[in-house]
């Protein structure tokens, strides 16, 4: 079975991965993949550049990525955090 960093290491552009930003838990697609995409205004260096379905765009490091979903389904632990975060925003 890989583990979490052989997937980090395989994503591709066009994957889909969970990653956690300021508390949350949040999906996007993989825009792009550098090692020094800097468009932070702190000039620091992000690995991902993500975007989500919304089309609202994060850069992220690669430790903030939690899942990269390479099948039909999110594990049971990243799809309950992906539920709970859309439970909290409409209740």
């Amino acid at each position: 079975m890989a583990t979490k960093l052989e997937f980090l290491k395989n994503m591709t552009v066009g994957d889909i991965v969970a990653f956690r930003c300021k508390g949350k838990m949040l999906s996007a697609k993989v825009v792009k993949i550098e090692s020094e995409v800097q468009l932070s205004p702190k000039n620091e260096e992000y690995d991902v550049v993500l975007e989500t379905r919304n089309g609202s765009c994060y850069c992220v490091m690669r430790e903030d990525i939690a899942w990269v979903r390479k099948g039909n389904r999110w594990p049971d632990s990243i799809y309950l955090s992906l539920k709970m975060k859309k439970e909290q925003t409409n209740g």
